[in-house]
């Protein structure tokens, strides 16, 4: 046997009743401590605070839903014919003056523009498709967002429909 166990167990024997009673009290205290600590606590946070995060989770996934219903029915409405507009200096008037905190660059691409954007809100994408569409003659032809802290952070295109 382990020199150590055996130490331990004469040791465990040397005592009075009295402290071996003490020493297991702590060792049980001890036990429900690290019990409320790493299984009891968390499962108790958790259960409190998942009703609030799937009602916000359910309300944001509402909000996308209908934003993807008005974009499926804006994609359906017919081509309006437009005048011939210079699409990246539009494009930077519109955002400055319709989405100040979103940081926009625009690239030029033979049939329409590349926006690359930083903190662009939810419904500036849908303002804009709604513009482009009416006024510009173009459509929102790729979306790549990722959610980040103040907004949405990626690329968008915008393709020019030929009548």
């Amino acid at each position: 046997m382990n020199p150590t166990l055996h130490r331990l167990r004469a040791r465990w024997s040397a005592m009075p009743p009295r402290e071996r009673r003490l020493l297991l009290l702590a060792a049980a205290v001890l036990a429900v401590a690290l019990l409320w600590l790493a299984l009891l606590r968390p499962a108790l946070r958790t259960l409190r605070d998942a009703p609030g995060e799937i009602a916000r989770l359910q309300a944001q996934l509402r909000n996308v839903r209908v934003q993807a219903a008005e974009l499926d029915q804006l994609a359906k409405v017919p081509d309006a014919p437009t005048a011939d507009v210079d699409v990246r200096s539009t494009l930077l008037d519109w955002m400055h003056r319709h989405a100040p905190a979103t940081r926009v660059e625009v690239g030029v691409l033979p049939a329409g523009a590349s926006l690359q954007v930083h903190g662009m809100r939810p419904s500036t994408l849908l303002d804009l498709a709604r513009v482009a569409r009416h006024d510009w003659n173009c459509t929102v032809s790729l979306v790549k967002l990722q959610r980040a802290a103040d907004g949405f952070d990626g690329r968008l295109q915008l393709t020019r429909r030929t009548p």
